[in-house]
């Protein structure tokens, strides 16, 4: 390779990128990298230039570009393996010790590099090479990945249209409902609620019951894993057959993300003139749906750039910057959902809420909660108090939301309000096992879930107390469209996030109280 073409900056300044996209493309959709590469390839462009002109030297601009990206990328992943062991309290304080070192660290290495007189052509050589072999690999990486993809997603629409054929629709002078699908994300049961975190949610309950709905008592979910939770609900099944495609063994998610971008129950809807109304949830699968008519977003970043702040000297202000995001997404969600109403026809609305999951971004009264981490998952499921307060507060934007909804439908709607899944505070106590020793305690708190529901009479008989997610729409398409939906057994299966689809059927050890 020529040693005069300078081109590792770029392929390093994107490599990090493509990289961490690999790593979670089973929770991405590769459109997300595209504003990220660009300004951070624009972003070592720039930089190259400016360094190029000052130095008069552009083999010294490349190399300082690179160990700038380096540097930049490489922060997140230090500061993780760092963390616990800095005898400092706060993180904040954390962060600005490490920033301080890194930064120091960065200075050093561009002063060497400037004043060196080595010849530096063969080391860019080197680098080219290196950028080359590493985007080249990850990109055949991905691209494999995208096909395969791709080729499942085409064999499922083409299996669905078959059965979406066969149904029957109704006389198309029949004036159906409006139909919300609320997903409130790791909402506990009042029995889980109480027993682990001292609360009382009986206001809640009563509200829904007191305004018409149905609320399931001893309801668990199919799944304890978000991903799995929504496949089987939107697609009325249970998902066990992904033991055997991708394996027992496997942790790729292209089936269950693609078909809950194109499940069944919109599809279903959709031949009967529904309008699809798709609420963005910030969360990989749920941003947008193949079928939506209506794509509701609210807040700036997306899944990867979240992820991707997570790895750099950005990590600090995560918090501010996509925090602010996801704290405007959810209210700004919840504010359209309330005007719905006003659009005309038939409409089926799905909302996946992620809260009361964290991260924690809302108090009691709606505020930003301090000292709270930016993280979904781990021991901040163990911050209980947080739970709970961001659980009141999306109580209390819920009742609007039902408010607004009954009193402004010209023909009363039919609203689901869901859990995916419970929370896990009890899989991080000191000396539980974690994930892969699933006790009974651990299974009541994570499988046990909120299933209300607002039906009309002609379905509200129908129901019954234990009846879980996979029944949801079964039961709907049954009774209300005169579809050809048997109802399932009420089933519940545990798996881990190590190994998701070698389920265990935990449904005896979930026995309401």
């Amino acid at each position: 390779m020529n040693n005069r073409l300078i081109i590792h900056p770029f392929l390093l300044t994107a490599y990090p990128l493509l990289f961490l996209f690999l790593q979670n493309s089973d929770q991405l959709v590769v459109k997300e990298v595209y504003a990220s590469l660009a300004i951070s390839v624009g972003g070592a462009l720039l930089l190259f230039l400016s360094l190029g002109l000052v130095l008069k030297n552009f083999v010294k601009a490349g190399i300082i570009t690179t160990i700038f990206a380096v540097f930049f990328f490489s922060y997140g992943h230090a500061f993780s393996v760092i963390e616990d062991w800095l005898p400092i309290k706060s993180a904040m304080a954390k962060h600005i010790f490490l920033e301080l070192v890194w930064i120091a660290a960065l200075v050093f290495s561009i002063i060497k590099i400037a004043k060196t007189q080595r010849d530096l052509t063969k080391t860019t050589g080197f680098l080219n090479i290196i950028g080359l072999v590493l985007v080249l690999f990850t990109l055949t990486s991905i691209i494999t990945y995208e096909i395969k993809n791709k080729n499942i997603r085409q064999n499922r629409d083409s299996s669905a249209t078959v059965a979406e054929i066969s149904e029957k629709p109704r006389e198309p002078s029949i004036k159906y409902r409006d139909i919300y699908y609320i997903i409130l994300d790791g909402y506990a049961h009042n029995s889980v609620l109480r027993e682990f975190y001292n609360y009382d949610n009986n206001d809640f309950t009563d509200f829904l019951v007191g305004n018409g709905f149905y609320v399931a008592s001893e309801s668990c979910s199919n799944y304890g894993m978000t991903y799995l939770s929504l496949m089987s609900s939107l697609n009325m099944e249970y998902v066990n057959y992904l033991s055997d495609k991708p394996g027992a063994a496997s942790r790729d998610r292209v089936i269950p993300n693609s078909m809950i971008r194109s499940n069944r129950v919109s599809q279903f809807l959709k031949s009967r003139n529904y309008k699809i109304v798709h609420f963005d949830s910030g969360w990989g699968p749920t941003r947008n749906s193949r079928y939506a008519d209506i794509l509701i977003k609210h807040g700036l970043g997306d899944s990867f750039a979240a992820i991707l702040s997570q790895t750099t000297m950005l990590n600090p202000l995560q918090k501010s910057i996509f925090g602010t995001g996801a704290r405007e997404r959810i209210v700004g969600n919840f504010d359209d959902m309330a005007k719905i109403p006003e659009i005309p026809g038939p409409k089926f609305v799905f909302s996946h809420v992620v809260a009361p999951h964290p991260p924690y971004l809302f108090d009691a009264d709606g505020n930003k909660v301090p000292q709270s981490k930016f993280k979904m998952h781990g021991m901040v499921w163990t911050e209980r108090d947080k739970y709970i307060n961001q659980l009141i507060f999306i109580n209390k934007q819920v009742k609007y939301v039902v408010a607004q909804l009954l009193s402004k439908s010209e023909l009363e709607p039919i609203i689901i309000i869901q859990a995916d899944h419970g929370p896990a505070s009890t899989f991080y106590e000191p000396g539980s096992g974690g994930w892969n020793h699933p006790t009974a305690r651990k299974l009541r708190e994570r499988m046990r879930i909120l299933n209300a529901y607002y039906f009309p009479a002609q379905l509200q008989q129908f129901l019954y107390p234990s009846i879980s997610p996979v029944n949801t729409f079964r039961l709907i398409f049954q009774r209300y469209f005169n579809g050809d939906y048997e109802m399932l057994e009420d089933r519940s299966y545990y798996s881990t996030y190590q190994l998701p689809y070698q389920f265990t059927d935990v449904t005896e050890q979930l026995s309401v109280d």
